[in-house]
């Protein structure tokens, strides 16, 4: 149905964004935070400023969205931490961000 039919002229739709049809498009809490840790090719374990909602993490390395899993490039290891499997440590001069949704439980 979506919010096209419910909608009210005025109504603020906070955490969200609307397409021209109305529907929701889910936006993250935290866009484009730079994680706490060193960039120096051996550092494998960052920290976001937040807890995040297990899940919602999605890390970038110089814009290029990393895969999340044990045999891929990282792993969510704590409420706000994550680390780089072996492999996978950003090299110097590298840019690391990452977007997440901020667990308020």
């Amino acid at each position: 149905m979506g919010l096209k039919n419910n909608f009210i002229p005025g109504t603020k739709i906070l955490s969200a964004q609307i397409n021209h049809n109305f529907t929701i498009i889910e936006i993250w809490d935290i866009q484009d935070e730079i994680p706490v840790g060193n960039i120096n090719g051996t550092n494998l374990i960052f920290t976001t400023v937040n807890n995040y909602v297990a899940g919602s993490l999605v890390v970038m390395v110089d814009g290029i969205r990393q895969i999340k899993g044990i045999t891929k490039h990282y792993t969510e290891t704590g409420a706000n931490t994550f680390a780089f499997n072996s492999g996978f440590a950003p090299q110097n001069n590298q840019d690391v961000i990452c977007d997440y949704r901020r667990d308020i439980s």
